[in-house]
């Protein structure tokens, strides 16, 4: 059932996706058109200007409008007066949770990505990419220098950071939306109340956490040898992956158990 949920969520989310996504590339190449062929074209200053300024407005908005989608989509089919006819459905509240967050973090990764590829097109040229290799493997003899750290073991500990990061950011922002919705008046303003103070409470304890990390691991002693900078900054990674992960499953865990129990559809 939950593919089902998925095909649903992706249909109905992809009319609103696709478009942003297609003149987001459009502006891409006509600024390429207008920085590159008609670059020296005195007269074409300000249309490029304005296709410039397009551009950056389109991709803002297009990570607004993700966000809004992902507000949206949660709120409207979970919470509102469609959600008695998602309740109804014989599917588990974590799979209702599961749809609604696998396709937003699909469609943040896919902004992503053609934000990056827009960028990509309008480079003026592409003879840097030949010296991508020798120049990640200076990055890497000289981290290692320095370090002893590998490269590689560094972009792999990025990327699971940032990926569940974001897992943390949707299911915060779903969190508090559910624990909002469980007030009787003004429940847009109290699940923003609500994300400002969980924000600021994993502020606090994520600073306590790191204000006593780096501490311990100078000893009071601030020796900045490259080996202990690398133990600091895999422990800075591993506290960070790890706190993240515990706030994925504590915000799964509160949102399962508001919809499942405490579901108020006023």
């Amino acid at each position: 059932m939950l593919g089902k949920l998925l095909k649903y969520e992706f249909k109905s989310t992809a009319r609103m996706f696709l478009p942003f996504f297609g003149v987001l590339l459009i502006l891409a190449v006509l600024n390429k058109i207008f920085l590159s062929t008609f670059e020296n074209v005195s007269f074409l200053n300000i249309p490029r200007f304005l296709f410039m300024a397009l551009y950056i407005f389109m991709i803002i908005a297009t990570f607004i409008m993700t966000l809004v989608v992902t507000i949206q989509r949660f709120y409207k089919n979970l919470l509102s007066d469609e959600g008695y006819l998602m309740f109804t459905l014989p599917v588990k509240t974590s799979q209702q949770i599961f749809s609604k967050g696998i396709v937003a973090y699909v469609w943040v990764l896919t902004c992503i990505f053609f934000t990056l590829l827009s960028i990509f097109i309008m480079l003026p040229d592409y003879n840097w990419i030949k010296e991508i290799p020798r120049s990640l493997k200076d990055a890497g003899e000289l981290i290692y220098q320095y370090t002893g750290m590998r490269l590689s073991i560094l972009f792999v500990e990025f990327i699971c950071f940032a990926l569940i990061g974001l897992s943390a950011f949707l299911l915060q922002v779903y969190t508090a939306i559910s624990i909002g919705h469980l007030s009787n008046k003004h429940k847009v303003l109290a699940s923003f109340g609500a994300y400002v103070a969980i924000y600021a409470i994993i502020q606090v304890i994520t600073s306590i956490v790191f204000t006593i990390l780096g501490f311990t691991a100078f000893d009071g002693n601030y020796d900045y040898s490259p080996e202990k900078i690398a133990q600091l900054v895999q422990l800075v990674f591993g506290i960070a992956i790890s706190i993240n992960a515990l706030l994925i499953v504590g915000y799964f865990c509160t949102t399962r158990y508001i919809l499942k129990n405490k579901l108020n559809l006023e």
